[in-house]
């Protein structure tokens, strides 16, 4: 989104119009600071995820359960 310039000179004016600028300005910074701090939970809930997968995967592979395919990430239940 763009916006219109903050000019060091204007903010010496304290115009009706330089504080609208700078308000745009602020709370294009909020959402951006909101989106930036959701990315930051989002990927920490996927670590979490990902870390409970992997040991759940860990132990199936200790019993025998589970084998990993060689040359691919996929990894398949042994036959009983």
């Amino acid at each position: 989104m763009g916006h219109p310039p903050l000019e060091f000179s204007d903010c010496y004016l304290d115009s009706p119009d330089f504080r609208e600028r700078l308000k745009c300005y602020e709370q294009e910074l909020e959402r951006t600071n909101k989106f930036i701090k959701d990315v930051i939970k989002d990927g920490n809930a996927l670590i979490s995820a990902m870390r409970i997968d992997m040991k759940q995967c860990q132990m199936e592979f200790d019993k025998g359960n589970i084998a990993i395919l060689p040359c691919s990430l996929k990894v398949v239940r042994r036959p009983d």
